[in-house]
């Protein structure tokens, strides 16, 4: 607290307590919005990137801190609408008008409506700080160095394009959303007969599967997706990612809800068994897999009921939707958006 200061008037003396923030203090830090993540993962820091276009369209003066976790900072860099990039440990709230720490938004408002789910993070979180989400673009932009990097370290691996590369991300940090060896094998060898190049981004070789494997730093690892003319991958970062770089791709989804995470992926084929669409399927996405009633196994049948062939169907769907142009280095111009079946099962 600030010293007090005494008034006098007359013989009576008051003393009156100054407030914590000065005129001065509030005159500064009025235009200055702190959202805070303090932890990961990177799916949910890619997804982040799409609220902050409306923080702006309502205050377009705004100075706006995006708070996370250092490890995952160069995936928020080069945003047009975030005004500085900080580490969520070293943040200081007092400094800013207002800050909203978005943590744990998701989780509660999940929890409190599973099974069922109806609206994407994105839409959560613009909702607990008072706003509408009205564009969710990820505004993900790569500096050419970056590119450059990217593109050196992808052939020294990949030489062969074939009719085109595609990227497979089979593999999360949570295993119960996990494609198995012999469902990657089998995508792999669909995509080859095809004639497309594969690679798969992971950071570690992948037991008894044959495929180049791409590992880099964030930055790098966005610009890797970049590369990719189609990409294939589980509910992961590499999914996020490559909805923000506009990829087509197919999706396989496990226990969460795929057909909410793909609302805003104009591009792609989503792959699960689900209730609303799937016969014969009652009990999922359901948001509960520690708990499901049909197995211990850390693989749900959710996951593990899911087929090489499915996935394939999907890709050739996505193939006939978005095909590439004689040069194969860019998607050919469709004057109307195909209308994609969204699940398959």
């Amino acid at each position: 607290m600030s010293d007090s200061i005494i008034f006098a008037g007359g013989t009576k003396k008051v003393k009156v307590k100054s407030n914590d923030l000065s005129l001065r203090d509030f005159y500064n830090r009025r235009n200055k919005v702190l959202i805070i993540r303090d932890a990961g993962g990177l799916g949910d820091i890619l997804m982040m990137r799409m609220i902050f276009e409306d923080f702006k369209k309502i205050m377009p003066e705004a100075n706006v801190t995006f708070a996370i976790p250092n490890t995952y900072t160069r995936a928020a860099f080069w945003h047009p609408y975030i005004s500085e990039v900080a580490n969520s440990k070293d943040v200081d709230e007092n400094q800013f008008g207002i800050a909203y720490n978005l943590t744990t938004a998701c989780v509660r408002y999940e929890m409190k409506i599973r099974p069922r789910a109806d609206r994407h993070r994105a839409e959560i979180w613009t909702a607990y700080c008072g706003i509408k989400l009205t564009n969710p673009d990820m505004h993900i932009t790569i500096p050419t160095l970056i590119k450059k990097c990217a593109k050196q370290k992808f052939h020294e691996k990949i030489r062969e394009r074939g009719r085109g590369y595609v990227g497979l991300a089979p593999v999360s940090n949570m295993v119960s959303k996990d494609l198995d060896a012999e469902q990657i094998a089998g995508i792999l060898q669909g995509i080859r007969e095809m004639g497309y190049s594969p690679f798969i981004l992971h950071n570690k070789p992948i037991e008894k599967v044959d495929c180049p494997i791409l590992a880099a730093p964030l930055d790098q690892w966005l610009a890797l997706i970049e590369l990719a003319d189609y990409m294939i991958t589980v509910d992961t970062a590499a999914f996020h990612a490559s909805n923000g770089l506009g990829k087509p791709t197919v999706a396989v989804f496990s226990w969460a809800d795929g057909k909410v995470y793909t609302k805003f992926h104009s591009k792609c084929i989503l792959v699960q068994r689900h209730r609303d669409h799937t016969p014969g399927w009652t009990c999922g996405p359901c948001y509960a897999h520690p708990q499901c009633p049909r197995t211990n196994e850390p693989r749900k049948p959710c996951i593990t009921e899911v087929t090489s062939k499915e996935v394939l169907d999907a890709f050739k769907e996505l193939v006939e939707a978005y095909p590439l142009d004689g040069s194969r280095m860019r998607l050919k111009v469709i004057d109307e958006e195909p209308e994609l079946s969204h699940t398959q099962g």
